[in-house]
């Protein structure tokens, strides 16, 4: 959806040009389409967020990112990574 919604934003070249309309013609499409855009990103994040923190993986996550001892954020993600790549023999 994205490649569209800069394809019809593009003033010169964009998709508008390419249909032979003007841009005033396809920059309510292109506002309507980002607002929808952003409105399926909101409620995307809002569900996963809901579902993680039913299942308890937002706190475990928000640890990981940001560990409240002091040390390095990212530093327990990069260690539970590590462990888990496959070893050479």
């Amino acid at each position: 959806m994205l490649p569209f919604i800069f394809a019809l934003g593009w003033k010169v070249g964009g998709l508008g040009t390419i249909l032979q309309v003007g841009y005033a013609s396809v920059a309510t499409l292109h506002r309507w389409l980002a607002r929808l855009c952003f409105l399926i990103t909101t409620l995307h994040v809002i569900s996963y967020m809901i579902v993680f923190d039913k299942e308890g993986t937002m706190h475990v996550q928000m640890y990981v990112l940001s560990p409240p001892s002091g040390r390095r954020p990212g530093a327990d993600l990069e260690l539970a990574l590590d462990q888990a790549r496959p070893r050479e023999h």
